[in-house]
């Protein structure tokens, strides 16, 4: 939805360990930086700012807390538009 697509953030090393997985350097290599929930949060507020139409965390299953933890101080600086989780191996940290 919109003209500037999504503020997709990928996470590493997924827990499904999917064959043909297509992020697969990010996913089973690591590929990517540690970031500060500070950081973190500044991220999404600089997608949003670069006019992403939503945040789609990708991976996230065993990065719930850190977003969760990262999520009000984004909010706080201005994150206004809506998140999603992308990954399909749990829904029990949803409830």
């Amino acid at each position: 939805m919109g003209r500037n697509g999504s503020g997709t953030v990928f996470l590493t090393y997924c827990n499904l360990g999917c064959i043909f997985c297509q992020n697969y350097s990010i996913s089973r290599l690591g590929e990517g930086y540690r970031v500060s929930f500070e950081k973190f949060s500044g991220i999404m507020v600089e997608l949003e700012r670069r006019g992403c139409h939503n945040i789609n965390f990708v991976s996230p299953s065993h990065f719930v807390p850190h977003i969760l933890k990262a999520l009000p101080e984004a909010i706080g600086r201005g994150l206004t538009v809506p998140w999603s989780i992308i990954q399909a191996d749990t829904i029990r940290w949803r409830r």
